[in-house]
């Protein structure tokens, strides 16, 4: 299946079941990811190093290259975290 990933190793010859899969991480741990910003029309655009693994829709840790500060955003795709700020301060 497309976007799986086995739990645990299996002996070959294993029949895989639905409950032997998870579904894939879209980031994994050290890869580099684009990050969206968006408050109102203003959009800020950047890199960053995710600090975990993470699936489509779920919060992912990321890394500032810059200044080291860890935060979080939403996992859009493969490529791309998305933070919505609602006018609230977040420090990136």
């Amino acid at each position: 299946m497309k976007g799986h990933a086995l739990k645990k190793p299996l002996k070959a010859g294993h029949v895989i079941l639905r409950a032997d899969l998870a579904e894939a991480p879209a980031i994994r741990r050290g890869d580099s990811i684009r990050v969206e910003v968006q408050s109102g029309p203003a959009r800020l655009r950047f890199d960053a190093i995710a600090e975990e693994s993470a699936c489509l829709g779920h919060m992912v840790e990321l890394r500032n290259p810059v200044n080291g500060k860890i935060f979080k955003a939403r996992v859009d795709s493969p490529s791309l975290a998305v933070i919505v700020v609602n006018g609230t301060r977040q420090s990136l």
